[in-house]
């Protein structure tokens, strides 16, 4: 989110692109398409393995915090008109937790969000399979729930395979869970902030503890990697690498095979 106020007060999800490895930017492109809609400044973004990107944020066009998505089929440079990915009947989803997008092998869209539904704040996925022209009904993640009068600012990650399977890692009261949809969620332990990858067969998760980054993989178990906070992971090779912040402004790296 980016505009000409600054300190918080624009609210428009802007994307720049770049042919050549960064060395040089296009743009800005405008994603959102109702001025100032989008100043939480909450949003995700992913890639399709057709080039399409498509991108998810959290929208008060409606005077409430929905989710809302773009597409673009030609490497950022525009941007579709605005879908309605989701309005809670309860008139807000959680207004502080980033939302997650990610592709499927044949196109498939999916965007994870934090929902606030009947008191609570649980974990809801929803699905495209017309490049994002329209959502199915959102579903929810994991058989618990976290009845909350709070945003946890705590929006989890989402990961697709190149066999079409989906992971999902997200926060609950303190602990940190693993959900697949239709499926109970998975208990991981004590944490904050989870993220996670996938690598052919392999799980890749990465949470912090207070200030301490723990991962582990479908391989390995529970390994304490560094100090910090806002930990990521993706895949790379037949592994994962992580990076992270610490509170001196430096980026951590760790990469396991």
């Amino acid at each position: 989110v980016y505009g000409v106020l600054g300190k918080g007060k624009d609210g428009d999800v802007l994307a720049w692109r770049s042919n050549d490895l960064g060395k040089s930017w296009q743009g800005p492109a405008v994603v959102s398409d109702v001025a100032g809609s989008a100043s939480e400044g909450l949003q995700g973004l992913g890639s399709s393995p057709r080039g399409v990107f498509a991108c998810a944020w959290l929208d008060h066009r409606n005077g409430s915090s929905e989710v809302w998505a773009s597409i673009s089929t030609n490497r950022g440079a525009t941007w579709s008109k605005n879908t309605l990915v989701y309005r809670s009947p309860d008139r807000h989803v959680c207004e502080c937790c980033h939302p997650s997008v990610a592709f499927g092998p044949r196109g498939e869209l999916y965007v994870m969000f934090r929902n606030w539904l009947g008191g609570s704040r649980d974990m809801y996925l929803a699905t495209s399979t017309d490049d994002g022209k329209s959502f199915r009904q959102a579903t929810k993640l994991g058989a618990g729930t976290w009845p909350l009068n709070a945003c946890p600012m705590d929006g989890g990650n989402l990961a697709v395979s190149a066999a079409g399977k989906i992971q999902t890692a997200w926060r609950r009261g303190g602990d940190v869970f693993t959900a697949q949809p239709g499926e109970s969620e998975v208990k991981v332990g004590p944490g904050t902030q989870p993220w996670v990858a996938l690598n052919r067969n392999q799980v890749g998760l990465i949470w912090q503890e207070q200030n301490r980054i723990f991962t582990s993989t479908s391989k390995n178990e529970k390994a304490e990697i560094g100090i910090g906070h806002d930990p990521v992971i993706a895949p790379i090779g037949a592994g994962f690498i992580s990076a992270w912040a610490d509170d001196r402004g430096r980026i951590w790296s760790n990469s396991t095979e």
